[in-house]
């Protein structure tokens, strides 16, 4: 047991290292005081985005009504990146209101003032209250806890910063690296070194 668990923190560690996974992204610049109020706003009917924000990002938000009787906006586009969509319970303007919270991170490092871990943090806390908040049953709690979790991992895998596409060797590489790393050491771990005779030192002028 001691081996494999050995062998899966060293496993761990090369994904982190190569990864940068859970290396904390810190603003740049300083902060938008606009954009920083949409974030904390995020949510609320009264938002109000940055002037500048449909220029930069290409689209206007659109209105909707969230379960909890909120009028709030969301991209008018995208969704949960999930198999399941938005679910059997109905978590398809939520997945919207926070790509829309992400791309306020985006925004604000396109114009030099990424705004930091709490932002993105503040972002996924909300995107767990609209999830939650549409459940009354253990099945929708269950599909909301996976939802978030899947959230949260990748805001810390990412060290909180702006969200970015990443291709699949970038995202793949450091886990088959840790994974061949973990299985190497495991192995080296396991070998039983008794009954290997070692060969004897050979002494320079021994007759």
């Amino acid at each position: 047991m001691t081996q494999r668990i050995l062998a899966v923190l060293a496993g761990a560690m090369v994904v982190f290292a190569l990864g940068g996974w859970g290396q904390t992204v810190e603003g740049t610049g300083s902060p938008d005081a606009q954009t920083a109020a949409a974030v904390r706003a995020l949510g609320s009917s009264e938002q109000q985005l940055p002037a500048q924000f449909a220029d930069v990002r290409g689209y206007e938000p659109e209105i909707v009504r969230l379960p909890s009787g909120d009028l709030v906006p969301v991209t008018p586009h995208g969704g949960c990146s999930s198999p399941f969509g938005g679910s059997p319970y109905g978590f398809s303007d939520a997945c919207r209101q926070h790509d829309l919270g992400y791309d306020l991170l985006r925004y604000a490092e396109a114009e030099g003032h990424a705004l930091g871990p709490w932002a993105r943090k503040a972002i996924d806390a909300q995107f767990a209250r609209q999830t939650f908040g549409t459940c009354d049953d253990p099945g929708c709690w269950m599909m909301a806890s996976l939802y978030v979790g899947v959230v949260e991992f990748n805001s810390w895998r990412q060290g909180y910063g702006a969200p970015h596409p990443e291709t699949l060797a970038a995202l793949l590489g450091p886990v088959v690296a840790g994974a061949l790393t973990g299985a190497g050491l495991w192995v080296l771990l396991r070998r039983n070194w008794d009954g290997i005779e070692l060969p004897r030192p050979v002494l320079v002028g021994a007759r």
